[in-house]
């Protein structure tokens, strides 16, 4: 590389650049969710939930960011202990703000939607600690008990719970005694409402998923429908040129980034199949496509990836343009 294009890496995997990114996501996004507004409640297991946007937008902006800030430092962390990106460039973190804050109605439209990306984050992290552990029943436990109640508030939840079987295996953890562990986990917060009677058996159902037609097509706007497509495209091209890039990694690594590369597959493929909801899984998807473009980044370094670096922030730019203008009009 030249002089110039080495500085540009330098400077995108410097602090600086992720501070830089936050602090512009931030004025995006308290801009931003103030044009959103309130969309319905949601029938869930336990009964409707208002989203927290009907609240106020003052109240959205705070949970947002602190939800941004909490989701950040999670995945850094995880990256620090685990080393999953092959780098300690705090890239991601910028490059995740940005994702939230150009769309600031899924920032906004409801406490569940951005909730599933901190748990789901933490789960990946506890997850992680399990390698080739097979007497890690109480993670397992505790992963599949988390996921099943946060279902009860939301049914994306629910979808997550097999992707989590696979992350075990692929994690090498999974005995008898750790699928009991989670076929527990997954009966006992269901059990717990049961008994004080907050839900019935006949509550207990698989969630309703929103499959792509006219009607889920037109609920959307033309802003919505392109922030949707921009983070699906980025977040599937950057996760396949990393499973052919690592698949030649030690056995540890290939571990860490297949479990990160089926979670990030498996939330696209739901986007795309629950179409109606697909909002919802976007905070989740600028995570885990943030964290799969920071590897790229990475281990693309000698082939100009501060290309696609700067293609993907010009991008978000474009779509927090592109909403702002669809919700103001």
């Amino acid at each position: 590389m030249k002089t110039v294009e080495a500085n540009i890496t330098t400077f995108l995997s410097s602090g600086f650049c992720a501070l830089l990114l936050t602090l512009i996501a931030m004025a995006m996004l308290w801009s931003g969710l103030s044009l959103t507004e309130p969309p319905a409640a949601i029938s869930t297991l336990i009964g409707p939930t208002a989203p927290l946007a009907s609240s106020s937008a003052f109240t959205a902006i705070v949970f947002a960011t602190a939800v941004i800030v909490v989701a950040s430092g999670i995945m850094m962390l995880t990256n620090r202990i685990f080393n999953i990106l092959r780098t300690s460039s705090k890239l991601f973190v910028g490059i995740f703000a940005l994702a939230v804050a150009a769309t600031p109605c899924a920032a906004g439209l409801s406490a569940a939607g951005i909730t599933l990306c901190v748990v789901m984050i933490m789960s990946l992290m506890i997850m992680y600690t399990t390698y080739q552990r097979t007497s890690s029943n109480r993670r397992i436990f505790l992963v599949f008990a988390i996921i099943t109640a946060c279902s009860c508030l939301d049914g994306a939840f629910a979808f997550y719970l097999p992707v989590m079987f696979i992350g075990c295996a692929q994690m090498r953890c999974l005995s008898f005694r750790g699928f009991l562990a989670a076929v527990i986990g997954i009966v006992t917060p269901l059990w717990i409402l049961w008994g004080f009677s907050v839900i019935s058996l006949a509550d207990i159902m698989l969630p309703r998923i929103s499959l792509p037609s006219a009607a889920t097509f037109a609920s959307y706007s033309l802003a919505q429908h392109t922030a949707i497509a921009t983070m699906l495209i980025m977040s599937f091209t950057v996760t396949l040129l990393n499973v052919i890039k690592v698949y030649g990694f030690n056995a540890r690594t290939r571990a860490f980034n297949g479990i990160l590369a089926t979670l990030t597959l498996w939330t696209i493929a739901f986007s795309i199949t629950d179409y109606g909801h697909a909002l919802s899984y976007m905070p989740l998807l600028g995570a885990l496509g943030a964290m799969q473009l920071t590897l790229w980044f990475r281990i693309a370094a000698k082939s100009r990836s501060y290309i696609g670096v700067l293609l993907t922030i010009a991008l978000l730019l474009f779509v927090f343009v592109c909403n702002t203008i669809g919700l103001t009009f």
